[in-house]
């Protein structure tokens, strides 16, 4: 399936994403951040949902490289200042989502717990 963007079709299951996620389990994430920012890029243009995978992916490179190295690279890619702003929101958002879906489950666990003791006294 094509989606039609200015005379530009770009297929529906982005060849990008699938290779940075292959280069970053290859230890290679320079070369995985350069494809997953071209997959977010894309996903974002056409308003797909799955940027949450790249986003995922993204954090995982960073911790790989380092914060540091991580933004020098990004920078490179993405040249406006702004673009890479929304960027590093968008990922201290996933990653809070992520703590809050964490506690949460840990949450329902330990009061799950604390019932059973309590019923089993």
């Amino acid at each position: 399936m094509l989606v039609s963007n200015s005379n530009l079709y770009t297929p529906l299951f982005y060849p990008n994403d699938p290779l940075g996620v292959l280069r970053t389990q290859q230890n290679r994430p320079e070369e995985g951040l350069a494809l997953n920012l071209q997959s977010l890029a894309i996903r974002s243009r056409i308003r797909h949902g799955d940027i949450r995978i790249d986003i995922h992916w993204l954090l995982r490179q960073r911790e790989m490289l380092g914060k540091e190295r991580f933004e020098a690279l990004v920078a490179e890619k993405v040249n406006d200042e702004e673009s890479r702003q929304n960027l590093y929101a968008m990922m201290e958002a996933y990653e809070q989502a992520l703590k809050e879906a964490e506690e949460s489950t840990q949450d329902s666990d330990g009061d799950k717990g604390r019932r059973r003791r309590i019923r089993d006294g």
